[in-house]
């Protein structure tokens, strides 16, 4: 007998860069990481790829997580970051640097994100 499938969609809590990565490895369209408020590295993702929209926003929105180096993003689809702040300001640096880096990317969106640096 036919019937509808349900469809559940998880929200994952990560507090690391390292949690944030494992749990894109995890995560499958319509899911939702939520970044506990604190510190966090850059580092490279690399083909994370989603038909349906995979949102990485802020557990608490007056507290956003802050990435304080940058976050390169090559072959992705379908993240939306929200509530996040990028801040390099700190890391003293002799030239420019991106907070953000986009490369070959679809369908990124950012929402409420803050950048504060070079």
């Amino acid at each position: 007998m036919g019937g509808k499938r349900e469809v559940w969609m998880a929200v994952k809590t990560v507090r690391t860069t390292r949690e944030l990565f494992d749990a894109l490895d995890d995560v499958a369209g319509g899911d939702t990481i939520l970044l506990a408020p604190g510190s966090y590295n850059g580092g490279w993702l690399s083909k994370k790829k989603f038909a349906t929209d995979v949102t990485i926003k802020a557990e608490d929105p007056q507290d956003p997580p802050v990435f304080t180096d940058a976050l390169h993003l090559v072959h992705c689809q379908g993240l939306v970051f929200e509530n996040i702040k990028f801040d390099i300001s700190s890391l003293n640096l002799s030239r420019s640097k991106p907070l953000l880096h986009l490369e070959k990317v679809t369908d990124v969106t950012l929402k409420n994100v803050d950048f504060n640096g070079h």
